[in-house]
């Protein structure tokens, strides 16, 4: 499983001395559907016993991970998905074959590849 790199930030307590806080980000780990955004602030979509969930952070092992920054999402000049939107998906359901083929349909309108089976190839 891939890690994010853990960012370090430097503070005072109330009595001056200086504390570290390192956030340690994920972006990958079992039951995730996506990193989602709640207006400002970017959350985890996660299947928790059938339920869609929107997390802050999770757990894994000892260590507390939460979604990486923006900037660092290499999708997030197109967009992050919205909660509101995930979660109402998720309600709704659908036919995977019909996701499939609006995937496919996506892909052709937005790249331009060799040849129409690479679009099949890169939906799966």
């Amino acid at each position: 499983m891939r890690r994010g790199k853990a960012t370090t930030e430097r503070s005072e307590d109330s009595e001056g001395r200086v504390k570290r806080s390192s956030d340690l980000f994920i972006a990958r780990f079992p039951g995730l559907v996506d990193v989602v955004s709640t207006g400002d602030k970017l959350v985890f979509a996660v299947v928790k016993g059938g339920n869609l969930e929107a997390c802050e952070s999770v757990l894994i092992g000892d260590n507390e991970y939460k979604p990486p920054p923006r900037k660092q999402l290499p999708w997030h000049g197109r967009g992050i998905p919205r909660w509101e939107q995930v979660r109402e998906a998720h309600i709704l359901g659908g036919d995977p074959a019909q996701l499939f083929f609006d995937v496919v349909d996506y892909l052709r309108g937005a790249s331009c590849l060799p040849g129409q089976g690479y679009y099949a190839l890169l939906a799966t």
